[in-house]
């Protein structure tokens, strides 16, 4: 696995894909994606320390 530049790899991070990028070329998108904001972090339930 690569890194994102710039991205502290000892916490959490939220991104997505673009949609609208081709399947032989991904684009990572820092931040939620566009729609209703997801669940809140609940430590060991569904927002796990270092993943």
């Amino acid at each position: 696995m690569t890194p994102v530049a710039g991205w502290d790899l000892s916490r959490c991070h939220t991104f997505y894909f673009d949609p609208n990028a081709p399947d032989n070329k991904p684009v990572m998108i820092s931040g939620n994606p566009p729609g209703p904001p997801p669940p809140p972090c609940i430590p060991l339930v569904n927002c796990l320390p270092g993943l």
